[in-house]
């Protein structure tokens, strides 16, 4: 361990080096996040700790859960790199039942079990995907105690249409079809068509998905617009035997419909209001098979005001959830409505404050109430940013509820978190940023075997009387020359009060990656990426991944990966082994 340790120091202090000698050319691009607080702000505005990923439309990376795990601080949960493996994600050790996943501002995470599969959303559909670390219950209410990813989707402002065809190792099989632009005056619209198949790599691990996105915003007037969207999932996917349990087959099936009305006035003023509906059906034949159904219904508003230096912002949202399953004795209806209110205001010298109070009321567990208090300030040459909040998390329907093992007696999660950071970028090609956080839950819901010698037998929910996990962050991105880019992290945390059988984030963490661009036709990559042995004793790894795409004609494109490159032998989730050298290619034609 201290020799993993060592090399990651060293790169991170090299590439601090060469950061700590470019010097700023030009000010920085406005960057607006609309996560993290009620108003959509400058990045360098807001206090939360925020990081934006924008989707280029000659992405080689295929997923939302790939991509996100190229940033510092997320770690992936994952059993099947492939759609409907269930892939969730953790953010600095966090459960990932405590991430909440947003699709335009509007929350996915299913009321039955906490989480969503991040392997199920297309990233062709993605515009850009917002990360904020640190607890956000304040604003998001339950399930936001370790942070958020906001995925944005596409509106088709810009005109592109493509067709991508892809092959790999073990019969992988994708087809796209991508199309966005203007369909009248004012009107816009983006589809994304997929087809992914293939044959896992794990005996009984085949797999078919198709997912359609579709969405058509309108341009009212020059301050307002509507937006209408739909997203639908069908995916199967065979599971190999694991743990004691014999081979099966889960079907899911997802729709989820959402409408959208924004207004932003002259003098700064907003007003946005959403409607959503969601269905999913997950069918599971096998040892124990099951079915499960969840219908929700919700709404979000959010009204701000521009008074002088100063913005006021109010907000209520509510989601009605239905759970039908095998593992129910009834129907189970359970329901979540919050009331947030939000200003930002200057305060002493140069500095911008922000405070939320936010009162949820859980059909189950009553009121809660949970603020947060933030800072930032341009300083030493860079940003400082220094939060302060509150987190709740409401038992799932599974907690509470499935049968034999569910605990009617659960208690809510409640705790506290802290995070500090100080950035400093430039357009010259640099930048570099230290975070330190620090994470107390009291009463954390967790899953553990009933008898811990028997890890294939029942599991059960139980409140532990307290956690905490500590840590800090460091992350590098260096232009080292015209044609080349280095990227780097490291991110180690402490955690105490855990049952190490269901803790799974690493201690230390890393990654380098390298961007190489001889000319605008040609790009290659290599990422080096691994983890110290795992809380509950998941051994450490690292892996190396190579890709290239090259721009052969202005309408075509060729791309190729190499994942695993040495063949490690490695677990993201205990049991399932994750798959070795992997080969991919494709081309994607324009038109």
């Amino acid at each position: 361990m201290q020799s993993n340790y060592s090399k990651i120091w060293l790169i991170v202090l090299l590439l601090l080096s060469l950061s700590a000698s470019v010097l700023a050319a030009e000010p920085d691009p406005i960057v607006i996040v609309v996560t993290g607080t009620l108003l959509p702000s400058e990045i360098s505005a807001t206090s939360a700790l925020v990081e934006v990923i924008e989707v280029e439309p000659d992405e080689e990376i295929e997923t939302v859960w790939e991509l996100l795990d190229e940033i510092p601080g997320v770690q992936l949960n994952q059993s099947r790199p492939f759609p409907g493996g269930v892939s969730t994600v953790s953010i600095w050790g966090s459960h990932s039942a405590h991430v909440l996943v947003l699709v335009d501002g509007v929350a996915l995470n299913s009321s039955q079990s906490g989480t969503y599969d991040l392997s199920l959303i297309p990233l062709e559909a993605v515009e850009r995907i917002e990360i904020q670390k640190g607890s956000s219950s304040s604003l998001y209410g339950t399930s936001a105690i370790g942070g958020v990813i906001n995925i944005i989707t596409k509106k088709g402002y810009d005109s592109r249409s493509s067709v991508k065809l892809k092959i790999g190792s073990w019969g992988q099989r994708e087809v796209i079809l991508t199309s966005q632009g203007e369909l009248a005056s004012d009107m816009y619209y983006a589809l994304n068509l997929g087809y992914r198949s293939g044959d896992g790599y794990q005996e009984h691990s085949a797999y078919t998905s198709g997912d359609l996105y579709s969405s058509w915003t309108r341009d009212l007037d020059p301050y307002s617009s509507i937006a209408l969207s739909v997203l639908a999932i069908d995916n199967e996917c065979q599971t190999p035997a694991v743990g004691g349990y014999s081979e099966g087959v889960q079907k899911n099936n997802r729709l989820r419909l959402q409408s959208r009305y924004m207004r932003e006035d002259d003098d700064g003023s907003y007003l946005e209001a959403a409607l959503w509906r969601d269905a999913e059906e997950i069918d599971y034949q096998g040892d124990f098979s099951s079915k499960d159904r969840t219908n929700t219904i919700g709404y979000n508003l959010i009204r701000s005001w521009v008074m002088n230096h100063a913005t006021l912002s109010v907000a209520t949202d509510g989601r009605f959830d239905e759970v039908n399953s095998t593992y129910l004795d009834s129907v189970k209806r359970l329901s979540n409505y919050g009331l947030t209110a939000e200003v930002m205001a200057p305060i002493g010298v140069g500095w911008e404050a922000l405070a939320v109070g936010r009162v949820d009321y859980h059909s189950q567990f009553g009121a809660h109430f949970s603020p947060r208090v933030g800072l930032v300030k341009s300083a030493f040459g860079g940003l400082v940013k220094l939060n302060v909040g509150s987190a709740f998390k409401a038992p799932t329907a599974n907690d509470l509820y499935v049968s034999y093992v569910g605990n009617p007696d659960l208690k809510p999660e409640r705790g506290w978190s802290a995070e500090a950071q100080y950035l400093s970028e430039s357009r010259a090609g640099s930048q570099w940023g230290i975070s330190g956080f620090y994470r107390k839950v009291d009463d954390l819901i967790a899953w553990v075997p009933v008898d811990p010698n028997d890890l294939g037998g029942l599991w059960q929910p139980k409140n532990f009387a307290e956690v905490e996990v500590v840590g800090a962050e460091v992350s590098v991105s260096q232009r080292i020359r015209s044609d080349l880019t280095a990227q780097a992290y490291a991110t180690i945390l402490s955690a105490t009060g855990y049952d190490e059988e269901e803790f799974t984030p690493a201690p230390l963490e890393y990654g380098l990656t390298l961007l190489y661009q001889p000319s605008p036709k040609l790009t290659g990559t290599l990422k080096l990426a691994g983890a110290g042995k795992r809380y509950n004793g998941l051994a450490a790894y690292t892996t190396v991944d190579l890709g290239v795409h090259y721009q052969f004609r202005p309408d075509v494109r060729v791309h190729a990966s190499l994942t695993n490159l040495f063949d490690e032998e490695y677990q993201l989730v205990a049991s399932y082994p994750m798959p070795g050298r992997q080969f991919k290619a494709g081309i994607t034609c324009a038109f």
